[in-house]
């Protein structure tokens, strides 16, 4: 549990850091492989697939949200004692907001498909996240330089 909280943090700084480094980043793109990876590996159908998608990015939305609170709240160094105290509370109620947000979707998804597809798309979609950090993290450190065109 808390290493998938590391993972879509380290995920979400990553694909920044991409976009700011590299503009060649495309959301639409990383979506579309993303739903066909998962679509293929957890083997749901295309019905199946379109029930798990709209809740899934239903559930990705609000946790972006809370992220970006987390995020905002990270970058905010209290030196205070009480400060510091109120950051530490806060922060665990937005992980806490966070893991409640997570069961209140995955709780519909089980509603709509069988927990078999339900865990293997969730661990699919994880996987893909990871194949794709560790990819752009290669290129970012291994950057390909444009080939020459000669005339």
């Amino acid at each position: 549990m808390n290493r998938f909280i590391h993972l879509i943090l380290l995920l979400s700084l990553t694909m920044a850091t991409a976009m700011a480094n590299c503009q060649k980043f495309d959301k639409e793109s990383y979506r579309k492989e993303h739903r066909q990876f998962v679509t293929r590996e957890a083997k749901l159908t295309q019905e199946e697939a379109k029930k798990f998608f709209v809740i899934y990015d239903e559930m990705r939305a609000k946790e972006r949200e809370l992220f970006k609170q987390s995020h905002k709240q990270k970058r905010h160094r209290p030196t205070t004692e009480s400060e510091c105290r109120k950051a530490i509370i806060e922060g665990d109620k937005l992980d806490i907001q966070r893991k409640q947000l997570q069961q209140k979707y995955h709780l519909r998804m089980l509603k709509d498909l069988p927990a078999t597809k339900v865990m293997e798309a969730l661990h699919q979609s994880d996987k893909f996240d990871k194949i794709k950090f560790r990819q752009m993290n290669r290129e970012r450190k291994n950057p390909q330089k444009p080939k020459r065109q000669d005339k």
